[in-house]
């Protein structure tokens, strides 16, 4: 799955999941914000990819999303359950999963075998901090444990112990 459509899939299953609004959503693998926005409801997503310039839009037909990639020209397949999801990547020809935990969104792209992780920010009328870089990477561990704080990179690094 390309980068561009694992931003969008994760964040739209991110709004589905928190059923939140949020403006944005920051990918820590490319180390960027990417932004993100419109209505992702029970029976339709339409939203924005400010950030590439083209809308991905899609309707809820019996037990999942199928979605339209309006800038890479194909078709994705997104199915929600409680706090995961699933689906289907036409572009690539493979599958993918996850789960949201928090503010945070984690992928498993079958293609590359590699977790993302990404976290949705930019609720209306909330301040939030940026993510900490270093503490997630390509292969973030999807559901690894850990104290919010921490996963959320808002310690320093004196009171995580290092220097």
């Amino acid at each position: 799955m390309q980068p561009e459509v694992r931003a969008c899939v994760a964040y739209i299953a991110g709004r589905l999941i928190s059923k939140a609004e949020h403006a944005t959503i920051y990918d820590y693998s490319r180390v960027q914000f990417v932004s993100i926005n419109g209505a992702v409801g029970e029976q339709a997503v339409d939203v924005y990819d400010f950030s590439r310039g083209c809308s991905i839009r899609g309707n809820f037909t019996g037990s999942k999303y199928s979605l339209y990639h309006y800038g890479k020209g194909h078709f994705v397949d997104l199915a929600v359950q409680g706090n995961a999801f699933r689906g289907y990547d036409f572009g690539s020809g493979f599958y993918f999963h996850g789960n949201m935990a928090g503010p945070r969104v984690n992928l498993c792209d079958m293609q590359t075998k590699s977790w993302f992780d990404y976290a949705l920010w930019g609720a209306p009328g909330k301040a939030e901090s940026l993510p900490a870089e270093s503490d997630h990477g390509v292969d973030g561990g999807g559901a690894a444990g850990g104290d919010e704080a921490g996963e959320r990179g808002d310690e320093s690094d004196a009171e995580r112990g290092g220097g």
